[in-house]
């Protein structure tokens, strides 16, 4: 890795360099950073658009795309898919045949819901296996990209009002990158696509890596959250700000047992500041932060002792106990994914709707869908839908500073703008 910082950083410093005195222009600077491994953080701060290929494309993927927004803030994030890992097989049969429109959306879609980008698959080679190319139909990809376009601003590339994740670097890059990764079981078939979620593809004979346990927990309640990177200080520079968690009513430290120094200053300023913290497992070895923390009164500790569904329940009953109170969206249905962007006075709430009837070949509408929505009770509310999908019959109410919502018919996407 360090190899790979050296001399990326010096042929995009010179490329950089080169376009400016010879041209006068600014070169934008981009790299394939594989399934967004570990291997690329040392070098994320040398580019300005952040281009990954997936290991595995699969539906219900918020965690994922939450980390790599996480792993580049503020940058575009451009997600490829991988044509033969993951659901991509099947539902090019089902394009093929004309089906499987609506399935195609969501892919298009999901990215962009949770802060990154899908790139349009263009004839993508599927492999010597299936000896195919996948061409979605054009005016499908054009409607879903025309949406996106006119209706940029609801998807700003602001903090959210949710908790806050860490992700220690020194204390997971080496977890990660000795899981390895590949296009394996890449042929594999599902009964259901929408089932081929990212749990198809824990092993149960690995060990766990606790981060990625608690933010697939996490998306899998539609709690919100982002991913914030902690840099190790050795192969990536720590330049952590001591206010970065600053505005998060809540962070979780999931089993970061290496933090530098500047790192633990700034959770233990945001501790005794009133902000609550959620440590699972270990926490900065070798210093007196856990026992700072314990001082302040404002962190819950919950082991990693038993087995995995033993201790995430543990956690989950405790991350509900401090999250449930200040949880700036919640929502009564299931099958339904949700994203609340915010900046300055405007708040929007994206909805994407999982319910797929493959009989009838289509997402089904959501008859009765009931939403609070915090601190955005005296906002004016738009609606804003798909130019193929019906207009959710909508009710509001406020309730103090908050409003309460209901929806009828809500389709497969749906953009509530408060402002």
């Amino acid at each position: 890795m360090r190899q790979v910082r050296r001399y990326f950083g010096e042929l995009a410093d010179h490329a950089r360099k080169y376009a400016r005195e010879k041209y006068g222009r600014e070169l934008l600077v981009s790299g394939n950073f594989y399934n967004m491994q570990p291997v690329y953080y040392p070098i994320e701060n040398k580019v300005d658009i952040v281009i990954t290929e997936m290991d595995h494309t699969l539906f219900r993927q918020p965690h994922y795309y939450r980390y790599c927004a996480g792993f580049a803030p503020g940058k575009p994030v451009m997600i490829a898919e991988n044509p033969y890992g993951g659901i991509i097989p099947q539902l090019l049969k089902l394009l093929d045949r004309g089906k499987g429109y609506d399935l195609y959306r969501i892919f298009l879609l999901e990215a962009s819901v949770y802060g990154c980008n899908m790139s349009v698959p263009y004839g993508g080679w599927m492999g010597n296996t299936i000896q195919d190319a996948f061409w979605p139909p054009r005016d499908v990809t054009a409607s879903v990209q025309a949406f996106l376009a006119a209706h940029e601003a609801c998807f700003p590339k602001t903090p959210s009002c949710g908790a806050a994740v860490l992700y220690a670097y020194g204390s997971y890059y080496w977890r990660d990158s000795s899981k390895g990764s590949g296009a394996n079981r890449m042929q594999d078939s599902y009964g259901s696509l929408l089932d081929a979620t990212a749990a198809e593809w824990l092993d149960p004979d690995q060990k766990p890596v606790p981060f990625w346990e608690v933010i697939r927990a996490l998306s899998a309640e539609n709690a919100q959250y982002d991913v914030l990177m902690l840099p190790d200080g050795e192969l990536r520079e720590d330049d952590f700000p001591e206010d970065r968690l600053d505005g998060y009513p809540l962070v979780i430290i999931p089993d970061c047992f290496f933090l530098t120094e500047r790192q633990c200053r700034a959770i233990l300023g945001y501790a005794r500041k009133g902000g609550k913290i959620l440590v699972q497992g270990r926490i900065a070895e070798g210093t007196h932060l856990k026992e700072q923390l314990e001082a302040s009164g404002g962190a819950a500790f919950v082991g990693l002792e038993g087995t995995r569904e033993e201790n995430m329940a543990r956690f989950m009953d405790t991350f509900r106990q401090l999250y449930d109170p200040l949880a700036p969206v919640a929502c009564t249905a299931g099958d339904v994914g949700i994203q609340r962007f915010d900046s300055g006075e405007k708040t929007w709430v994206h909805l994407l709707n999982y319910r797929y009837d493959a009989g009838a070949d289509r997402i089904l509408p959501i008859d009765r869908l009931q939403l609070f929505v915090r601190g955005t009770g005296n906002r004016k509310l738009e609606v804003l839908v798909p130019a193929e999908e019906p207009l959710p019959v909508l009710e509001m109410k406020a309730a103090g500073n908050s409003a309460e919502i209901t929806l009828y018919n809500t389709g497969l996407y749906t953009v509530l703008a408060f402002s």
